[in-house]
Order: structure tokens, then sequence, then C-alpha cells
């Protein structure tokens, strides 16, 4: 039972950073209408930034959490008109072949810069634990967690508190209405599409406390963000959290029990049940 439990509470504070990525995918799937399955690459570049910026440069671990999402947020100007724009209107069939031949590109290329070797950033409490009765607690991935709720709190605040914040939710509620009232459907998508990134590269920061990262753990974070997203519900931030933690729980779970390799498979089945009863999600309206 009591490990049982513990994974139950590594679960959630996994799902606390799975948070802020399915947020972030989903703002960008909700505005642009883009099924993009090459998210996790941009995660893994993320990371590698990350762990590069930290090793090589010695910049603090929560300076990171400025510098990398800074970072994400200037190239995803040029990303957005040069890659993602062409795909506005076109049929999810083109998003798919489109993001997933970019997924492969973006997966060899760092194949052959960095090798298939993982790479981890030793932060100096990356080993230590924090105890909660019989519950250990990884202390990096807490702290990972607690910044993961100051940056949904943030992201919240902005999305639901701010003008620009709603004009990303209506157009998320209804992608037409933003062109009704008369505001240019591009620069909505290009500020969609530039928090979706640096959201991703928070994220990336955040699982960078507790994971290592390789050119190919893009396609295991592909599968969580979609899958919070789609069984929270797509549009909900509300069910992007739920999602996000259902799926973080699932993966400590299962490694319980099961194999290493088939977490995914565990999370995928998951999805597939939730899909045949609430196809709209948990929260899906």
């Amino acid at each position: 039972m009591s490990a049982l439990v513990q994974g139950v509470a590594t679960g959630l504070l996994l799902g606390g950073i799975y948070t802020v990525l399915a947020v972030g995918l989903d703002v960008i799937y909700g505005v642009l209408d883009l099924v993009h399955m090459a998210i996790g690459e941009f995660l893994m570049l993320a990371m590698y930034t990350t762990f590069f910026l930290y090793t090589l440069f010695g910049i603090n671990e929560f300076l990171l959490l400025f510098v990398v999402p800074l970072i994400f947020l200037i190239v995803s100007i040029p990303v957005y008109h040069g890659v993602f724009r062409i795909m506005i209107g076109k049929p999810h069939s083109f998003h798919i072949l489109y993001t997933a031949s970019l997924s492969i590109t973006l997966q060899a290329a760092a194949l052959v810069l960095w090798t298939s070797s993982p790479r981890r950033m030793n932060i100096p409490y990356g080993g230590e634990a924090i105890r909660l009765g019989s519950i250990l607690l990884n202390k990096a991935l807490v702290v990972a967690f607690i910044l993961a709720v100051i940056v949904t709190a943030v992201t919240f605040i902005f999305l639901f508190k701010t003008d620009l914040g709603k004009v990303i939710r209506a157009a998320i509620s209804n992608r037409n209405l933003i062109q009704i009232i008369g505001i240019d459907p591009h620069k909505v998508y290009l500020i969609a599409f530039s928090l979706g990134m640096l959201l991703i590269g928070l994220g990336g920061v955040l699982l960078s406390f507790y994971y290592t990262v390789s050119p190919t753990v893009g396609l295991s974070y592909t599968i969580y963000m979609w899958g919070a997203i789609v069984l929270g519900g797509t549009g909900s931030i509300k069910g992007s959290i739920v999602g996000a933690c259902i799926i973080g729980v699932s993966q400590t779970i299962s490694g319980l029990y099961l194999p290493i390799a088939l977490q995914d498979v565990i999370v995928l089945v998951i999805f597939i049940i939730v899909l045949i009863f609430r196809p709209k999600g948990l929260f899906g309206k």
C-alpha cells in the first residue's frame, strides 16, 4: 500500500509539470486548430537548451526559468511564419503528416548533434528527498512542482483576467469570432503559438530538474500532452489539469507493476477508454 501511495504522490507531482505542457499545447490546438505532432521534439529542444546553458555557462536553474522561455518566445515568431503558418486551414491529416515529418527531422538532427546518450542537469539537491510521513518525494521534483503551480496560476490570470487572454479564450471557443469582431486572426494565431511555445520552454526547464534528456524523449511527451488535453477535453484549462494528473499518476502506478516500456501503452489504453465513453473528454462540451 505504501508503494501505491508513493506512486500516486509522485504521479501528482509529475501531473503538475505536465499541466504546464498540456495548457501550452491546448492553446496552440484550440486557437490554431493545429494538430501538432512535433510538440514533444520542441520540448526535447527546450530540455537540451536548459542542459547546455546550465552545464556549459553555469546559469542558475531558477534563472533558466526566464532565459529558456524567452529564447522560445523569440524563436517562435520565425518558426510560426516559416514552418506553421502554411498549415492554418489545412486538413488535420495534412497537419499530422507535416508535423510527424518535422518530428522525425528534429529527432534525427538531435541524434547527429548530441548522440543518443542521455544528459542530466545535475542540480545540487537532485538526489535529496523530502519525507512526508511514510512518503519520500524527490526534492527536485517537489521544487519543479511548486514552480509549475506558480506558472499555471500566472497563465490562468493571464487567460482569464487580461484583455489579450480573453481574446485567446474566445478564439479557442470559436475561431471565427475573432474575425467577426474585426481582429486580424493571424495576429491572434501568432500570439497563441508564442504563448504555447513559451509554456513548452518552461516545461522543458521544469522537467530537466528531474528527468534526463535524449533525442528520443519527444514521442513519450507528445503522447502525454495529447493524452492530457483529450482526456480533460480540448479547450478546457480545468480539463488539462485533470488530464495531466491522470497521465502522471497512471505513468507512475504502471511503473510499479509493469516494465517501463509499457508505461506509454497504459497511457494510451486509458486514453482510448475515455474516448469510448467520453469522446469529448471529461470536461469537454
